[in-house]
């Protein structure tokens, strides 16, 4: 009855949508009071919510959201028989460096390969706004022992109030509050990743791209898949490359990418590479579950991490290209990468021929 009583709202947002629009309603200026943007995104049928955090550096975070059926992208979904009204399956983040809500509209309204996954296989997808709470080009290493510290209380704290505003949103959506997919990018990879190690319960994959500033894995955060990109012209890639060592010492299902003549930007490759790594993570959740698995985050990661270890595929990260088999042996020992076997993956990772 929650769901229907959401979807019913969003239904009347858009009906008065075309009204507010003919009377003039814009999008507010970048300035705005948060509270402004928020009923623009309800114009727009959009879900929005002001989350409190407390922290000086960033006190208030302005998260949206688009459930599957508002999604802006033409997919064929003549195969998919899901009914209209069911909740969304799960969950896609996606995190930048944007400060304002202005670019987050802009976001949610690509027709991105991100977005497509997302339509594919009925997922809401969110973003939110950010702020630097770090030392940039700086890991967690680099930094004397009690910035390390201050950071780390400022963004455990960040992220127990950005946890419980999207948990708001799960709940009121009947969103699954576990398997969520985040892809960040710049600030957002600082973000994210700082998120996931803190909150790994909730996460089955994330992608960080163009990363700088990288805390130190745990444990904890052994269950979710990573993937870690970078460019070879971005100031980052020294740092980026060495969370990637650190995570596989800790048996992470971890992968790097790295792509020549990339500064700190992403390209349409990195979307789609993104794009192919949910759609490997999802494709393998769904006959995880088919087969009857009763815990899923751990069975997919696991399923991936013996992919990986078998040393069936392996990356050349220097040169881009993907060797099968005893080939691998061929690239030099500080360039190879091993890879799970997902043809799709795959040739979004490098160059690879099936």
């Amino acid at each position: 009855m929650r769901f229907i009583t959401s979807i019913f709202s969003f239904s009347l947002s858009f009906v008065t949508l075309s009204a507010e629009l003919a009377q003039g309603n814009k999008m507010p200026g970048v300035e705005a009071p948060l509270r402004d943007w928020q009923k623009f995104a309800t114009s727009k049928g959009l879900y929005s919510d002001i989350v409190n955090t407390g922290i000086a550096k960033q006190p208030q975070i302005f998260l949206l959201a688009r459930l599957p059926e508002l999604l802006p992208v033409d997919v064929d979904r003549s195969a998919d028989r899901t009914p209209p009204g069911t909740p969304p399956k799960g969950l896609i983040i996606r995190v930048t460096h944007f400060t304002s809500p202005e670019g987050l509209f802009s976001l949610l309204n690509s027709n991105d390969p991100i977005m497509q996954v997302a339509k594919k296989h009925n997922l809401a997808v969110l973003t939110f706004t950010t702020e630097t709470h770090w030392q940039t080009h700086r890991s967690y290493d680099q930094i004397n022992r009690w910035e390390q510290q201050e950071q780390d209380r400022n963004f455990d704290r960040l992220a127990a109030s950005w946890r419980q505003g999207v948990m708001k949103m799960v709940s009121a959506f009947n969103i699954p509050a576990e398997g969520f997919l985040m892809y960040g990018y710049s600030r957002g990879a600082h973000y994210s990743h700082r998120l996931v190690l803190r909150e790994p319960r909730i996460f089955q994959a994330v992608h960080v791209h163009v990363g700088n500033s990288y805390d130190r894995p745990n444990l904890g955060a052994s269950d979710v898949v990573w993937l870690i990109s970078t460019g070879d012209m971005d100031r980052g890639e020294k740092n980026a490359l060495q969370f990637y060592r650190n995570c596989a010492r800790m048996n992470y299902p971890a992968i790097f990418q790295r792509s020549r003549g990339l500064g700190h930007s992403q390209s349409a490759r990195t979307i789609s590479m993104a794009a192919a790594f949910f759609e490997m993570v999802l494709t393998r959740r769904q006959e995880l579950a088919d087969e009857g698995s009763k815990s899923l985050t751990a069975d997919v990661s696991q399923s991936i991490r013996q992919e990986i270890q078998s040393g069936e595929f392996t990356g050349d990260y220097w040169n881009e290209r993907v060797l099968r088999g005893s080939l691998g042996g061929t690239i030099a020992d500080e360039f190879q990468i091993p890879l799970p076997t997902d043809a799709g993956f795959l040739k979004a990772w490098g160059s690879f021929r099936e």
